[in-house]
């Protein structure tokens, strides 16, 4: 809903300035149906995010009604796919068409894809097979509290995921994933 505000281009200036974090660090996560609900005025507000140089992100895709003609003209580093399409996907691949269509769009357009969900090895896997650049999930870890977060990164050094091995997860891997998002 901020995506219709007025302000929210001078908003985020206003606070990369206020924090001096390089908009490079800085992604915003918009989901579909609202960069979609008013396409010509998303795509003008997105533009002008872009030129702030921070990161954009599609979220939830799949779930809302994209036109595809106005998809392409929409400036999104990333496409996150919605857990859905994750776990419609059987254990042995079936079902995985629209999830791999979703994905070749995704990179014929140039962005980057998250898959949402990932619960099993075998997503994973499939998800790595299909060309998928990051993947978001249970897998990597669950949600913790705020302390729990902070003990984390004060105790790991290495920020830089190990490759993750076919078979299984090793249990370290798992804490030392950030924003559980796994790339591949």
């Amino acid at each position: 809903r901020h995506l219709a505000h007025r302000g929210l281009v001078e908003d985020v200036r206003a606070s990369i300035a206020e924090s001096g974090v390089d908009p490079a660090h800085v992604k915003l996560e918009i989901t579909e149906s609202v960069a979609m609900e008013n396409a010509e005025q998303s795509l003008a507000v997105l533009h002008d995010l872009k030129a702030l140089g921070v990161q954009l992100s599609i979220d939830d895709f799949g779930t809302g009604y994209s036109s595809l003609s106005q998809l392409h003209k929409l400036p999104f580093d990333t496409l996150k796919v919605d857990r859905s399409f994750v776990n419609n996907v059987s254990e042995s691949g079936e079902g995985a068409e629209v999830l791999e269509t979703i994905i070749s769009l995704a990179k014929s357009l140039r962005m980057r894809v998250i898959a949402e969900g990932v619960e099993t090895v075998a997503q994973l896997g499939l998800l790595r097979s299909l060309g998928c650049d990051y993947a978001q999930g249970y897998l990597m870890s669950k949600p913790v509290p705020l302390e729990e977060l902070r003990r984390r990164i004060r105790e790991t050094s290495d920020w830089l995921p190990k490759p993750v091995l076919p078979a299984a997860i090793p249990s370290d891997h798992v804490s030392e994933t950030r924003n559980n998002v796994l790339p591949f």
